[in-house]
């Protein structure tokens, strides 16, 4: 006998999964977009110019996890390999000045 929500356990998330064109598109996006801006994972980095998006604001500090994450521990928000947009990266940065 099915159940009505034997669907839903293939993804039970509700999230859209990309193609793999998407995925090859954002990976490269997000190379390019650290490459540019030459982001090292664990350095802290100050948000010059926000991103379109509103994701980070001019001001915040960021940092490149190893994983390509780029997160702002201050306001919790990050952009994952899998959600990057041209939107979250046309930031511009500088390496922070730390004390």
């Amino acid at each position: 006998m099915k159940h009505k929500y034997d669907s839903d356990k293939r993804n039970s998330s509700n999230k859209k999964l990309l193609s793999w064109e998407e995925l090859l598109d954002k990976g490269a996006l997000l190379k390019d977009t650290i490459q540019s801006l030459s982001l090292t994972p664990g350095i802290p980095y100050l948000i010059t110019k926000s991103c379109t998006d509103g994701t980070f604001q001019e001001g915040d500090v960021i940092f490149l996890e190893i994983g390509n994450d780029i997160v702002c521990p201050k306001t919790g928000r990050r952009v994952s390999p899998g959600a990057c947009t041209h939107e979250n990266l046309d930031f511009i940065c500088i390496p922070s000045k730390t004390n």
